[in-house]
């Protein structure tokens, strides 16, 4: 019992992980198609 709950918790974490690390991607790939813009103004 205690090693699921154990596995579950750590599948949890993976999961906010992967959760954090797709918003972070997606914000990056934004920012770089912005800054394509910027430039193209410039």
């Amino acid at each position: 019992m205690a090693h699921k709950k154990k596995k579950s918790k750590a599948a949890k974490a993976q999961k906010a992980i992967r959760k954090v690390f797709k918003e972070t991607e997606a914000g990056r790939k934004k920012r770089e198609k912005a800054r394509k813009k910027a430039r193209k103004k410039k």
